[in-house]
């Protein structure tokens, strides 16, 4: 019985969110898939989103609540994995909420495999099962738009989590730098079909809606962090990870505009990765030659 119901730890990292909050965790308790734990991090709100926590950890046994300072979300999600006691588990934001089989969809699809990623927008109508390298290669060159970095829409198997924990120093990049590592150390990962996360794109606290700063400008710091990683760990995936730094580049090109420091400095970057680009061959031609058209198009 416990194989076919194991525990599902959901994560939910808090802070100033008293406007979602409720219809966030109402979600995460009418989920069809009844052996759940939610933990909620309190990460240092100063609105009612504390008092909202107290009032669902009274209501229902299954919600646990972790008082914390404002430590940041990364730190927020630590504390939940080192508190969660399930086989499995995942992340929703506070400011999310999800359909009510998200937990099962996701339980069901796993199977073997060491993660279940879910699309975030649309039903997609081809499932793949793929080796943790190749899973990579995915999300990298073709499922970061339809499947996202984002460690929610995801399922993790808890026996392959190790040490493996967001960066606390990073105001962007963090989701990436966890997500990849639990790729990587997951051997197998399952592509699912059908959305079952509702997505709030009007959070202001997330660094990826906000106006560009230099706080983007760390995600420089993950690009090389993974470069580095997989030159020690995984050689064979050092190509990838040099391109996506320079699709990370585009992105800053593209945002920081019209502040003509960072432009330049992030175009002179990318030209310096062309080469690295034009020797991958898991991109097509027109995509190696998108990057010189970005080059020339780029307002400085």
């Amino acid at each position: 019985m416990h194989e076919m119901n194991p525990l599902v730890s959901i994560i939910v990292p808090v802070y100033n969110n008293e406007k979602y909050l409720k219809k966030c965790v109402d979600s995460l308790l009418l989920q069809t898939y009844k052996n759940i734990e939610i933990i909620l991090i309190n990460d240092g709100s100063v609105d009612k989103s504390r008092e909202i926590c107290d009032e669902f950890s009274k209501f229902d046994n299954r919600v646990k609540v972790i008082h914390q300072q404002n430590l940041g979300v990364g730190a927020a999600r630590n504390a939940g994995l080192e508190a969660m006691s399930g086989e499995f588990f995942c992340f929703v934001d506070s400011d999310d909420s999800v359909k009510s089989d998200y937990v099962k969809y996701m339980v069901e699809n796993i199977k073997n495999n060491g993660i279940v990623i879910i699309p975030i927008y649309k039903n997609l109508t081809n499932e793949y099962e793929l080796n943790s390298k190749d899973a990579l290669r995915k999300l990298i060159y073709d499922g970061g738009e339809i499947y996202g970095w984002a460690p929610w829409g995801k399922l993790f198997r808890r026996e392959f989590l190790g040490d493996i924990r967001f960066f606390t120093n990073h105001p962007v990049g963090q989701d990436f730098t966890f997500v990849y590592k639990m790729i990587l150390a997951s051997k197998s990962v399952k592509f699912a079909l059908k959305p079952c996360y509702i997505y709030n794109n009007t959070s202001t606290t997330s660094v990826s809606n906000q106006n560009f700063s230099a706080k983007h400008d760390k995600l420089l710091l993950t690009c090389d962090e993974f470069i580095e990683f997989t030159k020690e760990n995984y050689p064979g995936l050092l190509i990838d990870s040099y391109y996506y730094k320079a699709y990370s580049l585009v992105l800053l090109i593209k945002r920081s505009y019209p502040k003509k420091e960072y432009q330049k400095k992030y175009k002179n970057m990318l030209f310096r990765l062309l080469p690295k680009v034009f020797i991958n061959k898991n991109i097509s031609l027109k995509a190696k030659f998108w990057f010189v058209k970005i080059l020339l198009k780029a307002k400085i």
